[in-house]
């Protein structure tokens, strides 16, 4: 059985994504990416000035404190620490990382960097690591810094690490397992407009 449609009865298209108005060049614009997803940054007019999607965050990783010794054998001193800051689940956006400090499990870094692309729900992900050379760097512990606790006015104190070899993105533990240990990561986070 073959159904036939009259003639002057033509299906409607998919509707269009919602209109956002004119952005700042006069364009339209919609609130979906190019492939049709929601865009996860939405733009500024829509959302209040401390949810911008072009925030850019200065990240001061000043120090961490006592850090576990990964490097336990006789004749190899302490951990070498360094530490990586990056925005969970944007691979396309350079994570930061500080130089290594040798021998040492409070280690002060003062390294200042700048992330790109940081949005309201995003988190930041801090992992510290003993490099080793010749095998696999050691983690000593990680912490997580979300938008609400950065947005508006930035962040600075101590992050309690979790030290935890296996983790899941966003250094959740994936089981109870996780060692909450007296170590401690000093940070500092200000969030400036990308000009």
């Amino acid at each position: 059985i073959v159904l036939k449609l009259p003639e002057d009865v033509v299906p409607e298209p998919p509707p269009e994504p919602p209109r956002l108005g004119p952005d700042r060049k006069g364009q339209n614009r919609t609130n979906h990416t190019l492939d049709g997803d929601l865009d996860p940054c939405p733009d500024d007019e829509l959302v209040g000035e401390s949810q911008r999607s072009d925030m850019r965050l200065r990240i001061e990783i000043v120090s961490a404190a006592n850090l576990r010794d990964a490097d336990w054998m006789i004749g190899t001193g302490l951990s070498d620490p360094y530490c990586v800051c990056k925005i969970a689940g944007k691979e396309g956006v350079l994570p930061i990382k500080t130089h290594t400090v040798s021998d040492s499990l409070n280690p002060v870094w003062q390294y200042v960097g700048i992330l790109t692309g940081f949005c309201a729900g995003d988190t930041l992900d801090f992992s510290v690591w003993d490099e080793d050379v010749g095998k696999q760097d050691d983690f000593l512990g990680g912490a997580v810094l979300t938008s609400s606790e950065i947005i508006p006015w930035g962040f600075e104190g101590s992050l309690e690490l979790i030290d935890q070899a296996e983790t899941t993105e966003g250094m959740k533990p994936k089981s109870s397992q996780a060692k909450k240990s007296q170590a401690k990561l000093k940070i500092k986070v200000v969030v400036e407009e990308d000009d």
